[in-house]
């Protein structure tokens, strides 16, 4: 499954992420979470909470963590603000 982003609030963008993600999931993200910056300056609200790292191979997290920076990295002038909800120390850990 891929992330999922909530436009409803535009230009807050509400991304949930599943539980797990493989990294053909994450180009297909990379793609729409492009799409969604291009439109215009946003701010963001990522929810970590779901993800189950032991589902995430450690190669698809590097992989999904290096294509969402390029691509933030991209459209570093329209992502104004991001916020990141999590309930779990080990993700608190890993994006610290």
């Amino acid at each position: 499954m891929k992330p999922r982003p909530d436009l409803t609030e535009f230009p807050v963008v509400v991304i949930t992420y599943p539980a797990s993600m493989t990294a053909q999931d994450a180009d297909t993200y990379g793609v729409e979470l492009g799409a969604v910056l291009a439109r215009g300056k946003v701010g963001s609200v990522v929810d970590l909470r779901a993800v189950d790292t032991a589902r995430v191979s450690a190669s698809d997290r590097a992989y999904i963590a290096k294509l969402v920076d390029s691509v933030t990295k991209r459209y570093a002038k329209a992502l104004l603000a991001e916020a990141i909800v999590l309930d779990s120390a080990v993700l608190r850990c890993m994006t610290a």
